[in-house]
């Protein structure tokens, strides 16, 4: 199962995805800000 990015809309592995402000974010788009 994986999850999509909420930002950028990559598909991500659950492990590798990262809540900001609520939203399901993968680790690049996590670290930009």
């Amino acid at each position: 199962p994986s999850l999509r990015c909420a930002l950028c809309g990559e598909k991500m592995m659950e492990p590798r995805a990262r809540i900001k402000d609520g939203k399901i974010v993968c680790i690049p788009c996590f670290e930009k800000e």
